[in-house]
């Protein structure tokens, strides 16, 4: 875990600039604001640290070699300290807090535990991963298998009156890679169908079954090959779906908790205060989730990104896919792609997937739909810090970044491996030279921007069936993090 980890915080240090530096967006302006709870200001460690940029990259490289030195030798002292610091690090941008990191919360805080040489403390840190892996595995899948879209069956809910189908999860899925595609022309839409299905109850039953058989002896022929087949599904994932990679890395690693290498020794012992203390985070993160704390903002409560326990992702078929390119107009009146960097196309990426337009995956993503945040000074942050990076990138004074438009771009999902036409959505346009945006039409009218060049009718139509599904989910967690237009599969990767 700590060896992912560690490739994780690497991977983070381009976006140490746009994210988390002292010309970034996001949390420093809440320095002055108004927190919940002591223990937030605790933990700003990294927003403490933005305040300069020698000081964030400090951390982070402290961070760095500590991830490193807690890999060689855990101890329960470097595995505190390193989960403090990455909760430090959710904290400084909690657009940024996904489903990976809420892997590396739960896991790395379950690692204080399981690296200790005392059987009693171990053996509670097994335990009480294996229970989160039961809740983590029985959460993800019932979501699929109570999906009101029924995306997750043969016969997915079609929206009335619309020319669009809604198609099986699988197949709405398998389209985002090479391998993916080649996995779909083997299975083809007829074997995807009737596997949807299958994938969903296994990830409800394959857990219970392994953890079941922990307890046995003579069942670890059953717990490893059950184990094994979870690993598969995540294995799939990785294949399937573009920034899943390490994700399902830290799924099967985690997973290596239900193994019998990782059966407790002696099984009898347990520390009474660590149990004490695993009793106290779960029963919290049960009482976080049933009441109005799950409604707090992760702005000014740190219980959000303490306790959030939810694993409901994928919970329903993908119907369309976004991408996001950025026009701009340098100073040699050329026209480039600022977002992309390269050429200006309005076509659907080859793979077909949300997130292969250009090379700003990953977390890039979360970048333009930070602009729904009111701040006139972090709008100005986010922004110019395309303007920034392209003239960084392009010392040329003839092709120094004047101004651009930034546009999201939509295509449903239809069988066959094929998608329909291309929407586009404006969503802002900004003056790098006098680092304002410009105004016009769509940017400064009251109404939320539309999509052009499609059937409105069925748009709205699964626009309310996908708000329905959100909500059917968590009814106490209704979040719009990208303004209910990003596509499920990216909104937590």
């Amino acid at each position: 875990m700590y060896g992912l980890l560690l490739f994780e915080l690497l991977s983070r240090v381009q976006y140490i600039d746009p994210f988390y530096g002292p010309n970034s967006t996001h949390r420093p302006s809440l320095l002055t604001g108004t927190v919940d709870s002591p223990f937030y200001y605790a933990s700003f460690l990294h927003v403490y640290a933005s305040m300069s940029t020698i000081l964030i990259q400090s951390l982070f490289a402290f961070h760095v070699l500590l991830a490193f030195l807690t890999f060689l030798s855990p101890t329960p002292l470097k595995c505190f300290l390193t989960w403090f610091l990455f909760l430090s690090l959710t904290l400084r941008n909690t657009w940024l807090n996904y489903i990976l990191d809420r892997y590396f919360h739960y896991f790395l805080a379950v690692s204080i535990f399981t690296s200790s040489t005392s059987a009693p403390l171990r053996n509670v840190g097994i335990y009480a991963s294996r229970l989160q892996l039961l809740w983590l595995y029985i959460d993800a899948g019932m979501g699929k298998v109570l999906d009101p879209l029924n995306g997750w069956t043969t016969t997915p809910l079609q929206i009335p009156n619309s020319p669009i189908p809604i198609l099986p999860a699988l197949d709405s899925y398998t389209r985002h890679t090479l391998s993916a595609r080649i996995i779909y022309t083997l299975l083809t839409p007829t074997g995807l169908k009737y596997l949807t299905p299958i994938v969903a109850y296994a990830e409800v039953v394959l857990p219970v079954i392994s953890i079941f058989s922990c307890f046995f002896e003579r069942l670890k022929n059953v717990q490893i090959l059950s184990t094994v087949l979870v690993m598969g599904l995540h294995i799939g994932i990785g294949l399937t779906i573009n920034n899943t990679a390490l994700l399902s890395l830290v799924a099967c690693t985690s997973l290596i908790l239900l193994l019998p290498i990782s059966s407790p020794s002696p099984p009898s012992q347990l520390s009474k205060p660590g149990l004490l203390i695993a009793t106290l985070i779960l029963t919290s993160c049960v009482y976080f989730e049933t009441t109005e704390l799950a409604l707090c903002s992760q702005d000014t409560s740190l219980w959000p990104t303490l306790l959030h326990n939810r694993w409901n992702v994928f919970t329903s078929s993908e119907t369309y896919v976004t991408w996001e390119i950025a026009p701009g107009v340098l100073s040699d009146n050329s026209v480039v792609d600022v977002w992309g960097k390269g050429e200006v196309s309005y076509e659907l990426p080859g793979a077909g997937a949300a997130s292969t337009s250009t090379p700003r995956r990953g977390r890039w993503r979360s970048f333009p739909y930070l602009k729904e945040m009111d701040s006139e000074f972090e709008k100005r942050a986010l922004w110019n810090y395309l303007c920034r990076q392209w003239n960084e990138e392009h010392p040329d004074p003839n092709s120094q970044l004047l101004k651009f438009n930034f546009f999201m771009l939509q295509a449903d999902v239809l069988p066959e491996l094929s998608f329909g036409e291309t929407r586009k959505r404006h969503i802002i346009s900004w003056d790098c030279v006098t680092s304002q945006e410009i105004p016009s039409d769509e940017s400064s009218s009251p109404q939320p921007p539309t999509f052009m060049n499609t059937n409105q009718a069925p748009m709205r139509a699964r626009e309310n069936l996908n708000k329905i599904h959100q909500n059917s989910i968590h009814p106490n967690k209704i979040r719009s993090r990208v303004g209910g237009i990003q596509g499920k599969a990216n909104e937590e990767l």
